[in-house]
């Protein structure tokens, strides 16, 4: 992401978000450039030389067809500016806050990652997946999780930024509607709007729950923070 609204800076910034400069990293346009553009990203092709595997005849013309949106999971991103040079140059930002992954908080990213997307590909995009990992604890009446309603209120608000500045994000999809086993951490980390007791498999509301459920009754981002889920379905009937 670009560390300020410079030119330069979203430049480097969006060609670093494209751009495959090692073997093992992988990134979206390696998937996404064939299926949407019709062909693969030219500095993968030279990074991988003799080891990519024959591209025949028709395979790309059968990998590129038409598609409604392009769907991505973003959770965070890398605060960067041009160099001497007009490349990318990274920017430690020591001061972010951290979810339990240990992945920064950087709510900007919702408003660059869609916005570059949509530059490259002019399709709607959907956000696959958003959420944070939290310490959360049962602590009898609300399982109190500030930290993910700041973080998705946040991460909301830059969405919408992107929304207002002609970005067409059709579907925002909040990882996860309750904690489960992640692929990598097992039940180590929580990630849910639902607090699930692994022993009882009780579920029980988090406070997130209950503000995200009124944010979208009332199709806006609420300060307030809702106990319960009073109210929600009245508004829905009088939307």
């Amino acid at each position: 992401m670009p560390d300020s609204g410079g030119e330069a800076d979203i430049d480097a910034a969006r060609k670093r978000n494209f751009a495959i400069v090692e073997p093992h990293f992988f990134n979206n346009t390696w998937f996404a450039d064939p299926m949407l553009l019709g062909c693969y990203p030219e500095d993968g092709l030279e990074l991988y030389g003799a080891d990519m595997p024959p591209i025949a005849d028709g395979d790309l013309q059968t990998i590129c067809q038409p598609l409604d949106y392009f769907g991505s999971n973003i959770y965070f991103g890398h605060y960067g500016r041009a160099g001497d040079d007009g490349e990318f140059e990274s920017i430690d930002r020591p001061e972010l806050a951290h979810t339990e992954m240990g992945w920064p908080v950087t709510p900007e990213v919702l408003y660059w990652g869609p916005r570059f997307y949509y530059e490259r590909y002019g399709l709607p995009v959907v956000i696959t997946e958003n959420g944070m990992a939290n310490a959360d604890v049962d602590g009898g009446d609300v399982i109190d999780d500030e930290a993910r309603i700041k973080f998705h209120r946040d991460y909301l608000e830059a969405l919408g930024r992107a929304i207002e500045d002609d970005v067409p994000c059709i579907a925002y999809l909040v990882w996860s509607i309750m904690d489960n086993f992640e692929w990598a951490e097992g039940y180590a980390k929580r990630f849910g709007l639902v607090y699930v007791d692994y022993e009882s498999q009780q579920r029980r509301l988090k406070q997130s729950a209950y503000w995200y459920s009124h944010v979208i009754a009332d199709k806006r981002i609420h300060d307030d923070r809702p106990s319960s889920l009073a109210g929600v379905s009245r508004t829905r009937e009088s939307a």
